[in-house]
C-alpha cells in the first residue's frame, strides 16, 4: 500500500475528496504565529460534507480533552499526533501531544475520526492550524488492511470475548431456502430496500411500506394509544364520512357532537361567537314588520277628487275629515276616509329557509 497517494496537508482546512467511510489511519496538527489560539484547552475537529464557512446538519465533531491548549513558543509548536503505534509485534492508534517546553508526551483518550464516503472537509477550532494526515482511501487494497486492523484493535481491546468470528459474523447468518437471515445488535447503512421493491428506506430518511401495524408494549416510553391521545387530545373534534365511533379506532370515549349545527369559529370580538359552545341561529325565519323592506308608496287623490298624490306609510292611519284616497298597489285602487287605508294581503307570512349551501358528515367530540 502506498501511503504518499493517502496523505494530505493543508493550513486550516483538508479537502478529501476519495475517501472510504471509515476512520482516519494519521492526524497531525501543529500551529505558527498566524493561528487563532481557542480560550479553551479542548481540542474540537470536525468533519463535514462542506467547508468551515458552510457547515451542514451531518458535521461531526470529536472532543479531544487537553490539559493546555497547544502552545507555540520561541518558533516552535506543540505536536498533536492521532498515529498508528508498533508495540510488541502489535499495532494500535494513540492519541497524545508532543510539548515542546518538555520531554513528556501528554497522553489523550483515543477516539476514532470517521470520515464520509466520498468528500470531506476536516479542520478544527484552531483557526489556520496546519494538518496533516493519512485516510482511507476508497479502494480494494484499503478495504483489506482496515478489515484486518479493525480486527486487531478489537482483539487488543477486548482479548477475552473477541475473535475472528466476531468479524465474519459466523454465528449471525442463518440459512433459510436460498437466502441467508442476518442478526446483528446494530448496522449503519445508505440505504434500505427490498427485493420486490414493496419496501425502501433511502439515505435521506424517505420510508416507503405497503401499511404499518403498531403493537403496543407496556415497557415503550409511548405506545400507539399515547400517540394518538396526541394528535386528539380530550376536546378535540374529528370529523367522518364513516358513522363508526372513532373510540373503535383510537380509544378515548367519544360523543357525537354538533347533530345539525355547522361549526363557526370562535370571535371574540362578535358577542354571539366570543366563546367556546355558543349556539344560535335559525333553520327557518318568518319576517316580522322591522324586517321588511324601507319603502315608500304613491296614494293618489281618490275618484272625481282634484288632490295631488303624496307618499304615505301603508300602516299609517289618514286624518279624520280628509276626503278620499286611493291607494295604488298591483293597478288595484281602493279608498278610505278618516281611517287606514286597506289594501289586499301582500304575502302569506311563511317562515323562509335560512340556511347556506351543506354537506353533512360525522362529526364527533371527545370527553375522556
Amino acid at each position: 500500500m502506498n501511503l504518499n497517494d493517502q496523505k494530505l496537508n493543508g493550513t486550516d482546512t483538508v479537502h478529501i475528496i476519495d475517501a472510504l467511510n471509515a476512520s482516519l489511519l494519521k492526524l497531525k496538527i501543529t500551529i505558527n504565529q498566524n493561528t487563532v489560539i481557542p480560550s479553551i484547552n479542548d481540542l474540537y475537529v470536525y468533519v463535514d460534507k462542506n467547508n468551515r464557512e458552510n457547515q451542514t446538519e451531518e458535521r461531526k465533531t470529536y472532543l479531544f480533552n487537553l490539559e493546555k491548549p497547544i502552545q507555540y513558543i520561541n518558533g516552535e509548536s506543540d505536536i498533536f499526533l492521532l498515529d498508528v503505534i508498533l508495540e510488541n509485534n502489535d499495532s494500535f492508534i494513540k492519541t497524545y501531544v508532543k510539548r515542546c517546553d518538555t520531554e513528556t508526551n501528554e497522553e489523550v483518550d483515543y477516539s476514532s475520526i470517521t470520515l464520509f464516503e466520498g468528500e470531506n472537509y476536516l479542520y478544527t477550532n484552531y483557526e489556520n492550524a496546519e494538518i496533516e494526515l493519512i485516510y482511507p482511501k476508497n479502494d480494494d487494497l484499503n478495504k483489506l488492511f482496515l478489515n484486518h486492523s479493525i480486527y486487531e484493535d478489537r482483539k487488543r481491546n477486548n482479548p477475552s470475548d473477541f475473535s475472528l468470528d466476531d468479524i465474519y459474523f459466523k454465528d449471525a447468518f442463518t440459512k433459510h431456502e436460498n437466502h441467508l437471515d442476518i442478526e446483528v445488535n446494530h448496522a449503519t447503512i445508505d440505504c434500505l430496500s427490498s427485493k420486490n421493491n414493496k419496501f425502501s428506506l433511502d439515505s435521506e430518511g424517505n420510508l416507503i411500506v405497503k401499511s404499518i401495524n403498531i403493537v403496543d408494549d407496556p415497557n415503550n416510553d409511548i405506545n400507539i394509544n399515547e400517540i394518538l391521545s396526541r394528535v386528539y387530545p380530550v376536546g378535540s373534534i374529528y370529523l367522518s364520512i364513516d358513522e363508526t365511533n372513532p373510540s373503535e379506532r383510537f380509544g378515548g370515549t367519544w360523543l357525537a357532537f354538533s347533530e345539525g349545527r355547522m361549526l363557526v369559529g370562535v370571535d371574540t370580538t362578535q358577542t354571539e361567537f366570543n366563546e367556546v359552545g355558543k349556539m344560535g341561529g335559525e333553520k327557518v325565519h318568518t319576517l316580522t314588520k322591522n324586517e321588511l323592506p324601507n319603502v315608500s308608496i304613491d296614494v293618489l287623490p281618490g275618484l272625481g277628487m282634484n288632490y295631488p298624490a303624496r307618499s304615505i306609510d301603508p300602516y299609517q292611519s289618514i286624518p279624520a275629515g280628509n276626503t278620499h284616497y286611493a291607494l295604488k298597489l298591483s293597478g288595484v285602487t281602493h279608498g278610505s276616509a278618516g281611517g287606514k287605508v286597506t289594501t289586499g294581503n301582500l304575502g302569506t307570512s311563511t317562515a323562509h329557509n335560512n340556511m347556506p349551501p351543506y354537506v353533512t358528515v360525522y362529526m364527533w367530540k371527545r370527553i375522556a
